[in-house]
């Protein structure tokens, strides 16, 4: 054996398993000799006693995952066993003291008690144990994949709410295969089983044919002899296939039918049975009065009563012992945990009933990994640390209907059309057969459609989408759009140990010498609710070291921030000869304007003149407008002390104006092109 291992490469296990294979098919081949067969027998017995008891002690079905495969193999042997035992007993009437004696053993004499008991063995395994073990693992299987959805979509949520981690949801998936995969192999083993109890009948039958037969005519023996003979020996034979196989049979039925728990299922049942103390004592009452019938055995009956009816006071007086001891210690005052009932998600997606399908992977549904894929996504270009995207059914929503929430609050919603594709254009495009709306994260108008008409809308000039990827990019546009209120101090204190590795020097020296948390929180929301990337945190840091030791207004930290991000903020709005296409401020109205500035306890702020303020728009709405329509990305550019509170100001109105300042586009070292000049004719 182990020059096989060795030679073969495998484990010991595998060795034995090929073993054990090599001796069924030595069984159904070779004649063996009484001996060996006393060794086959017992080693049958012992391992179904053995495998019975296994099952009784198990904790989870899934801890003995293997049932299925050892349920076949011991069918197998059995059936190999019976043939070689048949083999043994039709050719020399001598199939080992094991059968001889269990037959002498249980014949008494009298031939037909045995028959009777082997016939009664077989209607018992076949009818009512494999029977039912047959139905129940068919029943479990048939609930266990039907379950299976659900709980994959449980899992889900849970990962997506961050109440588990991935590593946590992959082996819980892992788990939810196993159940489907092992309850699914039952049912198919167990059909197995049932056919094997017909073969262990029809082999004992006709072992006691063949043996009448030869005996009488092969042998010359009368038919009383070799009645007496050949029926020792076939219900010897029977009743040694039959008892294990009977064992095996139930213990299948034991392991379908035990349910996930920390203890066994003997200390299940005693548990249980020791929590009704009532059950025993009307069970002894019972015992009693049927010991009094006066035509039934009163000493059974009589003292069943009486070990049933000890059995239950003791357990009543274990509890009423149990009860006084509780009364007599004092019930300290449990606070009650709301926590549950407070608890707000940063951000949730409330999906109606007709897009819970988008969240389910088992249905094609890509949502929670498209969502997983936008945080990531959102991490790399914004170095935004977005939590975990909470998506669960609201019924009380119309079907087509999802919500946005931020903080609890719900900040955006639209229809979605999940077997739909949105087409997404222009007013200036012509219309589209299918459901008018518009697009949910641009505005722009759109259209929902069949699939079959997406290459007529390209055709047209529309932008199609399908379903998901609508809801991904308004998904995107509202965690951009809400980032200030997103980014948690927890997300700043994970970018600050995340920096913390790499340059420990420049956090030491920033934080908390020089600003708290909260004041490096400040400066990053003010730089997202611009759009401005956070990712570059080592040179955030630097920027802040540098400016709170001249100021610690955030205001004014923020825009020494933006200076050290100069080129990172001014990349976007380049032109194709690498320059801005800028609107400016005349320069009067620009003073004007600065003397408008007011500090609050929100920071700076700037209240112009209404009048002013409304022809400023006006005309920088009209040249934004002209600008963009020759191809540039039209940028207001003013002084550094100007800038963030006119984009305050600006974000109500105009919100895809960005504006920097001067300052910012020296620092980056871009040209500018002015194309406009606003504010001169209101002097």
């Amino acid at each position: 054996m182990a020059l096989m291992q060795k030679s073969l490469g495998l484990k010991q296990t595998e060795v034995w398993t090929i073993v054990a294979v090599a001796l069924v098919l030595a069984m159904l081949l070779v004649p063996m000799p009484p001996i060996l067969l006393d060794m086959m027998l017992v080693l049958h017995f012992v391992a179904a006693l053995t495998l019975f008891f296994s099952v009784l002690l198990l904790r989870d079905a899934l801890e003995m995952s293997s049932f299925p495969s050892l349920l076949l193999f011991s069918a197998l042997f059995r059936t190999a066993l019976s043939i070689a035992v048949m083999r043994a007993i039709l050719t020399t009437g001598n199939a080992g003291q094991f059968v001889k004696a269990t037959g002498e053993f249980v014949l008494g004499g009298n031939f037909l008690v045995g028959v009777v008991l082997f016939l009664t063995l077989f209607i018992v395994q076949f009818a009512v144990v494999t029977g039912g073990a047959n139905r129940i693992a068919e029943v479990a299987a048939r609930f266990t994949l039907d379950a299976l959805p659900g709980k994959q979509m449980s899992i889900d949520a849970d990962l997506s709410a961050g109440l588990i981690t991935e590593e946590e949801a992959r082996q819980r998936r892992k788990r939810l295969e196993l159940e489907a995969d092992f309850y699914g192999a039952m049912d198919g083993a167990a059909k197995f089983v049932r056919g094997d109890a017909i073969t262990g009948l029809l082999v004992a039958i006709l072992c006691f044919i063949g043996g009448l037969l030869i005996g009488v005519w092969q042998r010359g023996e009368s038919w009383e002899e070799a009645l007496r003979t050949y029926a020792l020996l076939t219900v010897g034979q029977g009743l040694l296939i039959q008892i294990p196989a009977l064992l095996v049979s139930a213990a299948s039925g034991f392991i379908v039918t035990s349910a996930a728990s920390e203890e066994s299922l003997s200390s299940r049942i005693a548990k249980e049975t020791k929590s009704q103390p009532d059950a025993l004592l009307i069970a002894a009452i019972v015992s009693a009065l049927l010991g009094l019938v006066p035509s039934l055995p009163k000493l059974p009956f009589l003292l069943m009563s009486a070990a049933l009816g000890a059995g239950a006071l003791l357990l009543k007086r274990r509890d009423v012992e149990q009860q006084r001891k509780a009364k007599q210690l004092p019930k300290p005052i449990q606070p009650q945990d709301f926590t549950s009932y407070v608890r707000v998600d940063p951000i949730e997606l409330e999906l109606g009933f007709a897009l819970v399908p988008m969240a389910m992977e088992q249905d094609g549904g890509k949502i929670l990994q498209r969502i997983t894929n936008l945080r990531r996504k959102l991490a790399e270009d914004l170095g935004l640390l977005v939590p975990p995207i909470r998506v669960r059914d609201n019924l009380l929503l119309p079907p087509n209907r999802y919500v946005i929430k931020v903080r609890g609050a719900k900040v955006s919603e639209a229809d979605c059309y999940p077997h739909k594709l949105l087409a997404v254009g222009s007013p200036q495009l012509p219309q589209l057969e299918g459901i008018a709306t518009k697009d949910p994260a641009f505005g722009l108008p759109a259209f929902w459609i069949e699939p079959d008409k997406k290459r007529d809308a390209e055709k047209m000039g529309y932008t199609v989408v399908d379903a998901e990827t609508a809801v991904i990019t308004h998904l995107s546009e509202v965690i951009k759009a809400y980032a200030p209120e997103i980014m948690s101090r927890q997300e700043i204190q994970t970018l600050l140990d995340q920096v913390r590795l790499t340059h420990p020097a420049v956090v030491e020296e920033v934080t908390p010498q020089l600003l708290s948390r909260s004041e490096i929180h400040q400066v990053l929301v003010n730089l997202l609710a611009e759009g401005v990337p956070i990712k570059d945190m080592v040179a955030i840091l630097e920027a802040l070291a540098d400016a709170a030791r001249l100021r610690k207004d955030t205001d004014f930290l923020t825009e020494r921030v933006r200076r050290r991000l100069a080129r990172l903020i001014c990349q976007p709005y380049f032109t194709s000869e690498g320059a801005i296409a800028a609107i400016t401020l005349d320069p009067e109205i620009e003073q004007r304007l600065s003397d408008s500035v007011q500090e609050t306890d929100s920071g700076w702020i700037l209240v112009p003149e209404p009048f002013l303020w409304h022809r400023l728009l006006e005309a920088l709405s009209q040249e934004a407008e002209r600008i963009a329509s020759e191809g540039f990305q039209p940028v207001l550019v003013c002084s550094s002390g100007l800038r963030l509170p006119f984009k305050r100001l600006l974000t109500r109105f105009l919100p895809r104006i960005p504006v920097l300042s001067y300052e910012e586009i020296n620092a980056a070292k871009v040209p500018l092109q002015i194309k406009a000049i606003i504010g001169g004719e209101q002097k």
